[in-house]
């Protein structure tokens, strides 16, 4: 690979990295429940912050703006199909984005500590998402 092609994929990744990654607003976080995506799946706490972009999800609450590059998932609105309560008895509601590559995973279940916050989530994503999806359907 050339130097010129090196040094282009590089910034690619920078921004890709740094749009993930950036302090974007945040409008809406804390601690869910997140269906693991391996063989055995299980339920593990997370700390979700959305924002204009992307719905990301950390091992722990990020205590300063470094930690927040430790993200381990995020979900790019662009790619949000629907969100919506799967099962209101137990706070669960699955988030669906359109998959990209056979790593990602296209549907993500999240439990909430009420029904009311599930749906409160639930509209924060919708509604963080929509401009973005309408945005997209004019160009």
């Amino acid at each position: 690979m050339t130097e010129r092609k090196k040094s282009a994929s590089n910034f690619a990744k920078a921004g890709f990295r740094n749009s993930v990654f950036d302090n974007e607003n945040v409008i809406m976080q804390g601690f869910m429940t997140k269906e693991s995506t391996g063989f055995f799946k299980r339920w593990q706490k997370r700390w979700f912050i959305l924002s204009a972009n992307y719905l990301k999800y950390y091992e722990k609450m990020p205590e300063s703006d470094a930690d927040k590059i430790n993200v381990k998932g995020a979900i790019n609105l662009q790619t949000l199909e629907s969100v919506e309560m799967t099962n209101a008895k137990t706070n669960e509601f699955t988030v669906k984005a359109l998959k990209h590559s056979p790593s990602s995973t296209p549907i993500t279940k999240i439990k909430a500590s009420s029904a009311d916050e599930a749906q409160k989530w639930i509209d924060a994503i919708s509604n963080a998402s929509a401009p973005i999806r309408e945005s997209m359907s004019k160009g």
